[in-house]
């Protein structure tokens, strides 16, 4: 499993992760813990979109986060969770339907996506995801893996991907997956193109 999730063994001590929209607010503090909806009001979380909130345990220590979705149009807005919330196991809380799910544990694994190709790769411990219930992580980490993939790519300066580091990159794919592969260079590739004008 990729290190951005965690084991299902740490779900007894997963820390909760609630998101809302702004227009589902009263219903969401009217379902929280008196306590937990007083925090939200006293610190004047209003479920704006990216807006993030930590719960405080009564001992000080963290206990969760709700994250806002203001209008709830953006089907990846939980990767913020991953982003910017400290490291420990987290587990879905309450969370609108369609957020939740697969959809969730992508946008998870989006979130955790860093650029390292000229820095040494992130050693520090992350925040990390329990996955929903029936959510296939391998699909999921597969998924995200490509996306990474991808934005490595864009992410590259020209000067370090040009086609020739582009054909490596595919023929890579290919190769872990059993793929074939065949790449037009040159005069052959010259001569399929007037072939077509």
């Amino acid at each position: 499993m990729d290190s951005f999730f965690a084991s299902k063994e740490a779900a007894s001590r997963a820390l909760p992760l609630h998101a809302t929209s702004a227009a589902g607010l009263e219903k969401f503090l009217n379902a929280r813990s008196s306590d937990e909806a007083r925090w939200l009001r006293a610190a004047g979380f209003r479920g704006a979109e990216g807006e993030l909130l930590l719960l405080p345990a009564p001992n000080g220590a963290l206990a969760g986060a709700v994250l806002g979705l203001g209008v709830g149009r953006d089907p990846l807005a939980l990767a913020l969770f991953s982003e910017r919330l400290p490291p420990g196991d987290y587990v879905l809380g309450d969370v609108p339907e369609g957020d939740g799910g697969a959809r969730a544990a992508l946008a998870w694994a989006l979130g955790a996506y860093e650029f390292n190709r000229y820095r040494k790769s992130s050693t520090r411990d992350r925040a990390r995801l329990v996955l929903p219930e029936g959510v296939n992580g391998v699909a999921v980490s597969r998924a995200a893996k490509a996306v990474f993939l991808a934005r490595d790519m864009v992410n590259t300066p020209a000067n370090d991907m040009g086609p020739a580091e582009i054909e490596n990159a595919a023929r890579s794919v290919a190769t872990a997956y059993g793929a074939r592969i065949s790449v037009i260079t040159g005069q052959d590739l010259l001569k399929i193109g007037r072939a077509h004008v």
